[in-house]
């Protein structure tokens, strides 16, 4: 889907610019939801006044990223998309991933997480998990987006808060009782 930035008209060489996608978006219903036809990122590029094109699959996970590439390299190389020299793709994903996770898999997440006292998602986990696999996929696009001439790109973080159905499992598992619940006052 092409979205068309705000912003005013420029002359001259900013004008040969003026329809030049500035701004890709790839992952998520975070970054396109049906129900919101105008999501943050398309948000912030009608802010700068810039064109932008969303790829993004609502309720897909990381393996979808490859097929959203895809069709953003198809209307590149068909000259349907022209990208601006300066161009920016904003990646959301891996909520999705995390919240189909199986049972041992997000097991298997929690304990390198507890084992490495590190958070969910970072570098350094000892065992393979569903962040390995995500992390993975995001490198194939950058590498994609490399070589379509996109050389900046923002990873927005993978929504880890008890309103994900996987995290407040996990914390219900640790703690017995959901995350973010109130606690029972002492009667005085």
């Amino acid at each position: 889907m092409l979205a068309e930035g705000g912003g005013e008209r420029a002359s001259g060489s900013a004008a040969a610019e003026a329809g030049l996608v500035r701004l890709l978006v790839f992952g998520d219903s975070y970054v396109a939801d049906p129900h919101v036809p105008r999501t943050w990122p398309i948000l912030l590029a009608d802010g700068l006044g810039w064109r932008s094109a969303n790829f993004a699959v609502p309720g897909s996970g990381s393996v979808t990223l490859g097929h959203q590439l895809e069709r953003a390299a198809r209307l590149v190389r068909s000259g349907d998309l022209a990208l601006h020299p300066g161009a920016w793709a904003v990646v959301h994903t891996g909520g999705n991933d995390l919240m189909r996770s199986s049972a041992p898999a997000l097991g298997a997440l929690l304990k390198a997480a507890v084992a490495t006292a590190l958070p969910l998602c970072s570098v350094g986990a000892v065992a393979r998990t569903v962040c390995d696999e995500v992390a993975e996929r995001v490198a194939s696009l950058a590498e994609g987006l490399e070589a379509l001439g996109v050389r900046n790109v923002v990873l927005a973080g993978m929504p880890l808060t008890s309103s994900v159905p996987a995290v407040a499992q996990m914390c219900r598992a640790i703690t017995g009782a959901a995350c973010g619940a109130p606690q029972p006052q002492p009667v005085a």
